[in-house]
């Protein structure tokens, strides 16, 4: 009983954390996410870290839930700086470190401006 208490409250506290890290962009390609689901790559989806989606695919608590994400700024040209964008988890970057978020291309044009992809700040 104890373990499951404490992963709940491990699970609630990190919805509620603020996140910074590295925002790229990323394309499906028509294929479906690790939470089991296929979006065109206009939706405003985002894939997240295993740091947070822990290997379990679409198990993870994450998937499905929206996130709020700013582009805080760039030190690599992209411009945006100061958009937000809501968008749904809807897989896992394996190449992301812990805060890193890999948006799809609809999600990237908003938070950017249509930029050419590279990456930029991200607060979520």
């Amino acid at each position: 009983m104890g373990m499951k208490i404490e992963f709940l409250v491990d699970t609630l506290s990190m919805f509620e954390l603020t996140h910074h890290g590295r925002g790229t962009i990323y394309n499906q390609f028509g294929a479906y996410g690790s939470c089991g689901h296929i979006h065109p790559d206009s939706d405003f989806v985002a894939a997240i870290s295993n740091t947070y989606m822990h290997g379990q695919g679409n198990n993870s608590p994450w998937c499905g839930q929206r996130i709020r994400a700013t582009n805080v700024g760039s030190g690599d040209g992209v411009g945006g700086a100061g958009r937000s964008v809501e968008v749904l988890v809807a897989d896992t970057c394996p190449s992301c470190g812990e805060g890193d978020v890999d948006f799809s291309q609809g999600a990237w044009d908003a938070l950017t401006g249509g930029a050419a992809s590279r990456w930029f700040w991200v607060e979520w």
